[in-house]
């Protein structure tokens, strides 16, 4: 019964940690986009 918890428990973590891993990779590329082409740009 505990064991059982605890899966659940340890499973909804991951998928936590999957989706903000999935949001902030998201953040990443639209912000590279934009401040990479203003650091070529000033090259």
């Amino acid at each position: 019964m505990i064991l059982r918890y605890m899966m659940q428990y340890l499973a909804g973590a991951v998928s936590d940690l999957m989706t903000t891993a999935v949001l902030y990779g998201l953040l990443y590329i639209a912000l590279a986009d934009r401040i990479l082409p203003l650091l070529t740009g000033l090259r």
